[in-house]
């Protein structure tokens, strides 16, 4: 499964550094929502993961 995320390096003096990511969420579709959760992954369709990780800054 391909997660839509966003993820940073802290770098400090003489630490060693720290990688972290988020993944983006929305609101369920309503069987989700049924089932008790309140925010759904955004997935990305193979597809689409070409222009997601390469990007065309016109768009």
């Amino acid at each position: 499964m391909l997660v839509a995320c966003l993820w940073s390096r802290w770098s400090g003096k003489g630490e060693p550094d720290l990688l972290a990511f988020a993944a983006i969420t929305d609101e369920p579709p309503r069987g989700v929502a049924a089932a008790g959760h309140d925010r759904c992954i955004i997935p990305i369709k193979p597809e689409h993961i070409d222009a997601r990780l390469n990007p065309d800054p016109r768009e």
